[in-house]
């Protein structure tokens, strides 16, 4: 799965114009050549892609697992829409963390978990 950002603006805002020309920023070419320049992030425009594989190259640093996936049929897909999502997430999120911290037993925690998230869909 892939991850994305949504810009957006806060329907609250009290400078709305000026949140208008962060977001189109926020979108640029400009701004993506620029992050990728920090080599932290994988820009969304291919530029910046370019700009972050230089800047991670000169480092010494080999991200080819990240990006040979990325480049393969099918290699990328979004996460899978369905009901409940934030439900889901608000039981899954700390019981996944626990586990990975060592503070659960999988065996344990996570058909706990899974018996929640299916009686959500009942």
């Amino acid at each position: 799965m892939f991850n994305g950002l949504a810009d957006s603006i806060w329907v609250g805002t009290k400078h709305p114009a000026e949140a208008w020309q962060w977001v189109k920023y926020a979108a640029s070419k400009e701004c993506a050549d620029k992050v990728g320049e920090f080599g932290v992030v994988f820009p969304a425009q291919q530029s910046g892609v370019d700009k972050a594989l230089a800047a991670y190259e000169a480092r010494g640093l080999d991200v080819s697992a990240f990006t040979l996936q990325a480049t393969e049929p099918d290699g990328t897909f979004l996460f899978p829409v369905t009901d409940h999502a934030s439900e889901i997430s608000a039981i899954m999120a700390p019981v996944m963390q626990s586990v990975m911290l060592g503070q659960a037993e999988a065996a344990v925690a996570l058909p706990a978990a899974n018996e929640e998230v299916n009686a959500l869909f009942k």
